[in-house]
């Protein structure tokens, strides 16, 4: 029997947050760190994939530079939306010594920020070979489809976060419930990504 490759790469990519937290004494805001870090290296994909459409397709990137920004506001308000939703669930949470434990946290004698980092991007990069450049996406879809796609993800992102955050505001629950829904919220979207598009579109 085939496996779907959707759940196979769903349970990839929540199994570091799993082994984090699990096994290597990371809090639910190292969890945070690292997905955030992985939506802003799908961010910097993006950028990629448009340069790739335009050497194909042609154009011009001051004719589509409008999608890019408002994305970047997306991603900038649910960054900020996150924090806001740490700072209910974890009164008095310095951010930068977070921040600073988590690049410097050290397993295997080497500081973590400097492997899951690159790792990340390398991920990144495999996704934009095979999932892009393979199935010859950058001959198939036009700029504004590709950006309003992604735009509508970083909505729904955003919407998802605002009401985390009215969550967190008024009810503290345990951290192992946040760190569950986290991963079974992250791993469904990424399942059912293509359905959820088709549904707001």
């Amino acid at each position: 029997m085939r496996v779907n490759q959707k759940y196979v790469q769903s349970f990839g990519d929540a199994l570091i947050p799993i082994l984090g937290y699990f096994f290597w004494n990371w809090n639910l805001y190292f969890i945070v760190l690292f997905y955030l870090l992985d939506l802003i290296a799908c961010e910097v994909f993006m950028y990629f994939k448009s340069k790739k459409i335009l050497q194909v397709q042609g154009g011009k990137w001051q004719k589509n530079l409008i999608p890019p920004f408002l994305s970047l506001v997306l991603l900038a308000t649910s960054v900020l939306l996150v924090h806001l939703s740490m700072q209910c669930v974890e009164r008095g949470i310095s951010f930068e010594k977070e921040i600073v434990a988590f690049w410097t946290y050290k397993d295997l004698g080497i500081e973590q920020g400097y492997l899951l980092v690159p790792l990340l991007f390398i991920v990144g990069f495999q996704r934009f070979k095979m999932e892009f450049i393979a199935q010859k996406q950058h001959e198939k879809m036009s700029m504004s489809s590709m950006w309003n796609a992604h735009l509508k993800e970083n909505s729904i992102l955003l919407a998802l976060l605002g009401l985390v955050y009215g969550i967190t505001f008024f009810w503290v629950l345990p951290e192992i419930v946040y760190f569950i829904s986290l991963i079974l919220c992250t791993s469904a979207f990424r399942i059912f990504k293509g359905e959820l598009l088709r549904f707001f579109s």
